[in-house]
């Protein structure tokens, strides 16, 4: 089965209209798992009409087509009405979960069809076309959901134990910096 139900791709706004306030414009270096909204250029409201089919909703997922960033994806998570710059797709599952279809998008299955599927020399780039011909097969909607529901589960534990692996990361770096000061400083005998 098709993967993508519906893929848009964005506009090329001029760099020398962005702004401080107005639209917000998701561009491929703010997408890095999530919306670097720090980041984010704007242009004025009045630039943006007429441009609504580049607007992106809550829950798209965004991916970046070109260059080092390229497969790196996002959620876009937000309520705030943005637009969609040149070279990042938006995709939508067709019978898909809209979070399966980002766990789909995580998974080293898509990664590797990715990297197949990617042209181009010295900065490599995907298509709407390459993207749209990614095939998979899925279960049912409500196994789907099961899916997602274990993955939340799951990916939560993981997510905590780096936190804790970090923080003790964290300590025995202090006290490797403290043990060397002590040594050279003469506080302990070697």
């Amino acid at each position: 089965m098709a993967l993508i139900r519906k893929q848009i791709s964005g506009y090329s706004f001029d760099s020398e209209s962005y702004t401080d306030d107005g639209v917000p414009i998701i561009r491929i270096g703010d997408i890095s798992e999530i919306i670097d909204f720090e980041s984010v250029k704007k242009v004025p409201a009045d630039l943006a009409v007429g441009l609504e089919k580049f607007s992106i909703k809550k829950g798209d997922i965004l991916l970046a087509l070109t260059g080092a960033t390229i497969g790196k994806t996002a959620i876009y998570d937000s309520m705030e009405f943005a637009l969609l710059n040149q070279r990042v797709a938006i995709l939508r599952g067709k019978k898909l979960d809209q979070k399966y279809l980002t766990y789909f998008i995580a998974s080293s299955i898509f990664k590797e069809n990715i990297d197949y599927l990617c042209f181009g020399g010295a900065q490599e780039n995907i298509g709407k076309s390459e993207i749209g011909s990614i095939i998979i097969s899925y279960p049912k909607i409500n196994e789907q959901k099961e899916i997602v529901d274990f993955l939340d589960r799951e990916t939560a534990k993981i997510d905590e134990m780096m936190v804790k692996v970090e923080m003790q990361i964290e300590k025995l770096q202090e006290y490797r910096q403290a043990l060397i000061t002590c040594a050279v400083t003469g506080k302990i005998k070697v």
